[in-house]
């Protein structure tokens, strides 16, 4: 059985750098404790497998849900009702793959 990925052209470091360049002047970060409060109250729990696109996969918008990336997608160490009531998550979604 074989795997297609998808891949795009290779691209010069140079363009790379501009492109980073060109977010970094619009880019408003989002720091400080007044931030806590906003993120979303989904979360997506999911290996850091970089293959895996979870909001690509389940037809999200980047900010729809948060990711949590952690090794092997274990969700014993990251649902812990601390973190989840502090950062205000009330539903979750293992995925894994396979």
């Amino acid at each position: 059985m074989s795997t297609v990925y998808e891949t795009s052209p290779a691209i010069p470091s140079q363009d790379l750098l501009e492109r980073n360049a060109a977010y970094a002047k619009g880019h408003k970060p989002k720091l400080g404790q007044h931030n806590w409060g906003n993120f979303s109250k989904n979360a997506i729990i999911t290996c850091m497998d970089c293959r895996l696109h979870p909001n690509k996969q389940l037809g999200l918008a980047d900010h729809d849900t948060t990711i949590i990336r952690n090794a092997g997608g274990n969700i014993s160490e990251v649902v812990d009702p601390f973190t989840l009531i502090y950062t205000g998550v009330r539903s979750s979604l293992a995925l894994f793959r396979t």
